[in-house]
């Protein structure tokens, strides 16, 4: 990525998305006016560890390092929970696996909930001794906004993102989280069969309630056409309006790091 298109980082702010294979990139200027700058950052095969891997990409693209107004940092970790906020993690170490490679992580799904994570130890240090603020779970960008009270209806929702492989799914009411969890799936029907388990789980109204699917165009067109046959309120998900200026390289990005500037 070309840290040239970035005239004074001050003025700009970086979004990334660490996920199991690649880092997503969403840089953008907050004051005044030019094109965002996207990326994708596969990681090398030949790595020794996925945190080498994880390193290497960032510092293979020095723009990531300049010192930025401000930086956003999400992850993608499909081993989590969802607890009442503040609750104790030793509990959990067991049940999520914190051991000498993985840490457990926590971030707020809404004003009374938490999502706990692991995450790869390696990753979790690099990116402590890398970056300043600490990461989100995408899960929990999805979480904070779409329970603010100016979101929610009369309709229970569940919001899916399909990432590569990865289904993030979160069901929300009125009442707060009703369902957070990864799943990971490479095609269709394994997406539409893990949506709809949930979907009836949560004790969705498949005639009243509704879902928001994220994703490329494809990804996203195929799976509505899958649930439009057992729901009757599947659709895109809906942007805020006016967002990034309206750009559409920035608009492409994936959901969590189009929101995660609203959520922190």
């Amino acid at each position: 990525m070309n840290k040239d298109l970035i005239d004074n980082p001050a003025l700009w702010r970086l979004g990334l998305i660490i996920g199991p294979g690649a880092i997503d990139v969403l840089a953008h200027r907050v004051v005044g006016e030019a094109p965002a700058i996207r990326g994708r950052l596969p990681y090398d095969a030949s790595a020794t560890s996925v945190a080498a891997a994880v390193e290497e990409a960032i510092y293979a693209n020095p723009m990531l390092l300049l010192p930025f107004r401000t930086t956003g940092i999400a992850l993608r970790a499909p081993q989590s929970i969802v607890v009442p906020a503040g609750s104790e993690t030793d509990a959990l170490n067991t049940l999520l696996g914190e051991d000498d490679d993985n840490i457990l992580m926590t971030d707020t799904l809404d004003s009374r909930h938490d999502i706990i994570y692991t995450v790869n130890r390696g990753i979790h240090n690099f990116l402590s001794r890398t970056f300043e603020p600490r990461p989100h779970h995408v899960l929990g960008i999805l979480g904070r906004y779409y329970s603010r009270p100016a979101r929610r209806s009369n309709a229970a929702r569940m919001y899916i993102e399909i990432a590569d492989n990865l289904l993030e799914v979160l069901v929300l009411d009125n009442v707060g989280p009703k369902a957070a969890a990864t799943f990971s799936c490479d095609t269709t029907d394994e997406r539409a069969y893990y949506a709809l388990s949930v979907f009836t789980s949560a004790g969705l109204d498949p005639h009243t309630d509704q879902i928001y699917i994220a994703g490329t165009s494809e990804t996203r067109r195929d799976l509505c056409r899958q649930l439009s046959a057992f729901v009757a309120g599947v659709m895109p998900a809906i942007l805020p309006a006016g967002l990034y200026r309206g750009d559409s390289t920035a608009l492409a990005s994936p959901l969590p790091l189009l929101l995660m500037p609203l959520c922190e």
